[in-house]
């Protein structure tokens, strides 16, 4: 997922199916303690930057950061995902539940590249949803609508 403004990228996140090879499973298994979780309702958020540099209002980091977690959970929502897997800094399990996720730890913090990061297994709602445009104070989708299905898809 980008965050494009007048051309520019000034936030991304990637997302992983964890049916296939991931972060958890592949480059930091030491971060869950047992099997990883896998389905294709649980993938994983990875790679999330928001670019540096001063920016205000509507693009400062946090309302750039913001709005990259209300497209995770709208496009969550609207496809089937019930869990999402984030490696984070410890720090930044208040936050979820702030946001109205439901962190559960994977395993116990390790040290990566010199900061404590914990695997985390995220469950979120509807409240998610609210929480998040509360954040970015509007009520507005963030993802483009997606495109009508075909006649003969229609249940």
């Amino acid at each position: 997922m980008l965050y494009v403004d007048e051309g520019e990228v000034l936030g991304y996140q990637r997302l992983l199916p964890t049916t296939s090879p991931h972060l958890l499973s592949d480059v930091f298994p030491e971060l869950c303690m047992g099997e990883s979780p896998v389905g294709t309702h649980i993938w994983e958020r990875s790679h999330h930057c928001v670019a540096p540099g001063p920016r205000w209002g509507k693009h400062s980091a946090s309302a750039i950061a913001s709005t990259l977690g209300l497209a995770l959970v709208e496009w969550g929502l609207e496809c089937g995902v019930t869990h999402f897997i984030i490696e984070i800094e410890t720090a930044g399990i208040l936050p979820l539940v702030q946001l109205h996720f439901q962190p559960m730890p994977l395993g116990l913090p390790c040290k990566v590249r010199g900061r404590d990061i914990i695997a985390v297994i995220v469950v979120f709602d509807k409240r998610t949803l609210q929480s998040f445009r509360q954040l970015c104070g509007s009520q507005k989708r963030v993802l483009p609508l997606p495109p009508p299905r075909p006649a003969y898809l229609h249940a």
